[in-house]
């Protein structure tokens, strides 16, 4: 069938980049993944990934019990999930289990993206390959003859490839059934959207893609922190143990602490210090009769027990993943980060500890402050009167003099 190889040959070339394969060989892997397809579901994401160890230890939720969610079919299997997460999480094992699925399960292009290229190479030294060596599923379903460097990696009949986004070329060079965005405020935004175009070809074909976006919030309404307000906004909720209130575990209304022995309870706005380092005892705590969620370490409690609960609508899933719903996290750390005054340590605490977006206050920037600024209490259509519309950009700088620049917009759009 003459027609048919012309009009498959192009689109399957576009796999070059993955081992740079024939069109022979790739309607092959194309058969295989088929196969894939059918038999693909023999094993839940559960079951997978109990066969791949994260430092020679399977996986388990006594730890991390929050992560046993997203370890189900539910979250598996959806098309789109956002994770706004704090450091110290247990991500990195999670998403590299989900691709590596994909891959090797249902026959998938998979695409991991990094910032940078270091990033890429980092993640494969530190976390893929040890994972690689310790599961004898996965060096059965990666043969020696099959392909395996830092960049590219064909698990049975699918491929994993790992990319930075600094080069354009490398962004674009890959088309791809799944996607995952790793650090996702610190890629390269202006090859973003290119490698969010990676699956247009899955689409095409009829086929589901399936996209996965997690990281360090940065700036509020922009990044991660834009992608998980567009999602069902899932948060860790504890029930109390004795007054049976569900709440969401958050840093300002659940924790609490004591600067000396005996000293007197604070909390978060409510704070009395001489010495940041000062921190006698932290905890966890209900919101309304103060009964403490904290247990003897390595005894399961409130916190163990709580659930991931939706708080709005969205066919999108998001989880929001601030580091005091780890049951051992180091609370008395988090008092401390909270403390310091720099902007930069502030930055830290609220991105890395809580997983929320920070704006300094000499930075934000609201739109009251823009029409106060804009209009000097004269009606803000009065403000100017121009024939050409003028802009106008300042960049505030700690160390530097301001710069400003002024542009006047003419109509030849010079």
């Amino acid at each position: 069938y003459p027609s048919l190889v012309a009009i498959r040959a192009p689109r399957l070339s576009t796999g070059g980049a993955f081992g740079g394969l024939s069109i022979a060989e790739m309607t092959r892997e194309e058969a295989q993944r088929r196969d894939a397809s059918k038999s693909g579901r023999s094993r839940t994401m559960r079951q997978w990934a109990l066969l791949v160890p994260e430092r020679g230890i399977p996986l388990s939720f006594d730890e991390f019990p929050f992560q046993e969610a997203w370890y189900s079919e539910e979250v598996a299997e959806a098309r789109e999930v956002v994770w706004q997460k704090a450091a110290q999480v247990g991500m990195s094992m999670t998403s590299w289990r989900w691709a590596a699925r994909r891959a090797e399960q249902f026959g998938d292009r998979v695409i991991y993206f990094f910032p940078t290229d270091d990033d890429v190479s980092d993640f494969g030294d530190q976390r893929i390959e040890p994972s690689i060596v310790d599961s004898p599923f996965l060096r059965r379903r990666i043969p020696s003859t099959s392909v395996r460097h830092k960049h590219l990696k064909q698990i049975g009949a699918g491929w994993l490839a790992l990319r930075g986004t600094q080069s354009k070329s490398a962004v674009q060079s890959v088309d791809a059934d799944s996607l995952v965005f790793d650090e996702y405020d610190y890629l390269n935004q202006k090859n973003l959207a290119q490698a969010e175009r990676r699956i247009a070809g899955a689409k095409a074909a009829g086929r589901t893609p399936r996209i996965r976006r997690f990281g360090y919030p940065t700036v509020a309404a922009t990044g991660i922190d834009k992608r998980f307000e567009g999602t069902d906004k899932r948060r860790w909720f504890v029930t109390c143990p004795a007054c049976d209130l569900e709440q969401p575990l958050t840093w300002d209304e659940n924790v609490r602490w004591r600067s000396v022995e005996g000293g007197e309870v604070q909390r978060w706005g409510h704070d009395r210090y001489d010495d940041v380092e000062q921190v006698h005892e932290v905890w966890r705590c209900c919101r309304e009769c103060g009964e403490s969620f904290e247990t003897p370490d390595g005894v399961p409690g409130p916190i163990h027990a709580g659930r991931w609960i939706a708080t709005a609508e969205s066919d999108v899933i998001g989880f929001h993943v601030p580091r005091i719903i780890v049951p051992r996290t180091d609370l008395v750390e988090l008092v401390r980060n909270s403390r310091k005054s720099a902007p930069h340590d502030q930055e830290a605490f609220w991105n890395n500890d809580l997983g929320l977006p920070y704006s300094p206050a000499e930075a934000a920037l609201t739109h009251d402050a823009i029409v106060a600024a804009a209009s000097r209490g004269i009606p803000a259509t009065d403000h100017y009167v121009g024939r050409n519309p003028r802009v106008a950009g300042l960049d505030v700088a700690s160390e530097r003099n301001l710069s400003m620049w002024v542009d006047e917009l003419l109509p030849d759009g010079t």
